[in-house]
């Protein structure tokens, strides 16, 4: 069963409020439980890049991606520096480029194995946002970026990330339409972090971790900055309540 109800129409440039996920009693809370929900159907899909020309899926936010996280013993958080320089920092910018630009969810994309070894703690950070049962869906990392980011990496990669959900709506029908469904913003690459100049990649992550512990500006303090400023159009953005 899909995330979607199969009797609406959706069209990816008009906000989804008041949206149902299920076609029969909405199993949601607060945008955010998303538990007993049949992903089965789409296992074959995912087989495939969702990067390929053949499938641009929609995208689309859950509030909870809004959410800024501390969870220290995992060595995680998503809170940024609380300054108002920041707001126009590469974090600002690729901040505001996914909520104007949701096409950059589609540009570079990572299927999560959940199955490798920091899989236990990736799926904790995920269950404090979303509640969700991780064998019956997809979950794609995005890296975004912005036009200097290359300069800053070497390999236009930088450090922002956003995670989501994969889903298919009106699936097996002329009206098909695969959708990326975001519930994370992880502007620190600390979900998933990475070996690098001959470190491991726990030495990474606690390397990271305590340059960004004490920051304090939640993600949504950022957002309501960038609509105060009409740097982001709240109401062009497609929200899964």
């Amino acid at each position: 069963m899909s995330f979607f109800n199969q009797d609406k129409k959706f069209q990816s440039n008009r906000k989804l409020n008041g949206l149902s996920f299920l076609t029969d009693e909405q199993k949601v809370n607060s945008g955010s439980n998303l538990d007993g929900l049949d992903f089965s159907s789409t296992v074959k899909k995912i087989e495939f890049p969702l990067n390929a020309q053949s499938i641009k899926p929609k995208v689309a936010f859950l509030h909870c991606c809004l959410s800024s996280l501390k969870i220290a013993n995992l060595l995680f958080t998503n809170y940024i520096y609380g300054s108002m320089e920041n707001y126009n920092d590469s974090i600002g910018i690729n901040f505001e480029n996914i909520f104007c630009n949701s096409e950059v969810v589609n540009n570079k994309l990572r299927l999560i194995n959940l199955s490798l070894k920091n899989g236990k703690r990736i799926k904790t950070i995920f269950s404090a946002c979303i509640n969700i049962d991780f064998k019956k869906y997809a979950i794609y990392e995005s890296y975004i970026t912005n036009e200097y980011t290359q300069v800053s990496d070497g390999v236009g990669k930088g450090k922002f990330r956003a995670f989501s959900i994969y889903d298919v709506e009106n699936i097996n029908s002329e009206k098909e339409e695969s959708w990326l469904i975001v519930f994370l913003l992880d502007p620190h690459h600390l979900v998933c972090p990475v070996p690098s100049k001959g470190k491991s990649r726990d030495e990474i992550n606690e390397i990271e971790y305590k340059k960004v512990k004490g920051f304090n500006c939640s993600l949504e303090e950022l957002f309501q900055k960038k609509v105060s400023r009409n740097a982001i159009k709240k109401e062009l953005i497609n929200w899964l309540d």
